[in-house]
């Protein structure tokens, strides 16, 4: 199987959007589980969260595979 989707750190939950009746999706890396928001700090299903001034990045890639069936 082809490997079609990697993320660093700390993306490691993948959000996929699929529209009915339409010709597009959404692909959203994030670091956090649906509902982070509800999670206590330090949780480890917390969302991240920035102080003033700080700064996170990472990197994706998204590979298409017209192959693929």
């Amino acid at each position: 199987m082809n490997q079609v989707f990697a993320a660093d750190e700390p993306l490691a939950h993948l959000m996929l959007y699929v529209p009915r009746d339409r010709d597009f999706f959404c692909v959203e890396p994030v670091s956090h589980v649906v509902d982070a928001l509800n999670f206590a700090p330090g949780d480890p299903h917390a969302m991240i969260v920035l102080e003033p001034g700080q700064e996170l990045s990472t990197s994706m890639t998204l590979t298409a595979d017209s192959s693929a069936t």
